[in-house]
């Protein structure tokens, strides 16, 4: 820290980037990548630009999150970093967060306009992930937001290769988990008991009878 601080103090242009680098060319991007929580802070006390983007798309903030460093990507969403970068590999700043269960960063991105429809390999929404891990809340403000009810994405309880197994929906995915107050929302809210029955014709042997007869 004591070298980065001289460096700063003697005009050292701490957005510079290091073209052999691609994955973290400015020092934010590498104190985010690698968990330097103390860099981090000092950097954005010192107007560093955290809106650069690696060739992959991903910024400060998607590093910190793909990297499992909770302190620091909340110091970048408190500072105002806006929904992180959406990688060329299909992840995004809101489904790592959901599915790193880090529910209020997850609130965060939501308020600040993270896509909610983007889809990972799986086809996958952050709707869809938030359902299947159950967090209630964060599945009613994704509703509340807009989200897409009814995307389809692949079984990820199927063995097999994505292009073999069977879809489904948020509604599915809720049924499937045994989480039924999430099923219920879902069904409140507009999820398309058809669509979920074409995918799955058994939804009652799940033991969520109510599904069928809401039709």
């Amino acid at each position: 820290m004591e070298e980065l601080q001289l460096l700063v103090n003697h005009g050292a242009n701490i957005n510079q980037k290091v073209a052999a680098d691609a994955e973290t060319p400015t020092p934010l991007m590498r104190a985010a990548k690698h968990g330097r929580y103390d860099f981090v802070k000092y950097l954005l006390a010192n107007s560093v630009d955290a809106s650069t983007k690696n060739e992959k798309g991903d910024d400060a903030l998607m590093l910190a999150l793909l990297n499992h460093h909770k302190r620091c990507a909340e110091a970048l969403l408190n500072h105002g970093v806006s929904t992180g970068g959406n990688s060329l590999s299909t992840q995004s700043s809101i489904t790592v967060a959901i599915k790193a269960k880090w529910f209020k960063i997850a609130t965060k991105l939501i308020i600040r306009g993270a896509d909610l429809e983007i889809q990972d390999e799986q086809s996958w929404t952050p709707l869809m992930h938030a359902v299947a891990i159950g967090n209630l809340h964060t599945v009613k403000m994704l509703v509340d937001k807009g989200a897409f009810l009814n995307a389809a994405g692949v079984n990820a309880e199927q063995d097999g290769a994505n292009e073999d197994k069977s879809q489904e929906t948020a509604l599915n995915i809720a049924i499937r988990k045994g989480f039924y107050d999430i099923a219920a929302l879902l069904l409140t809210s507009g999820s398309s008991v058809t669509l979920a029955t074409d995918m799955n014709p058994d939804l009652s042997r799940h033991g969520y009878v109510p599904v069928l007869a809401a039709e």
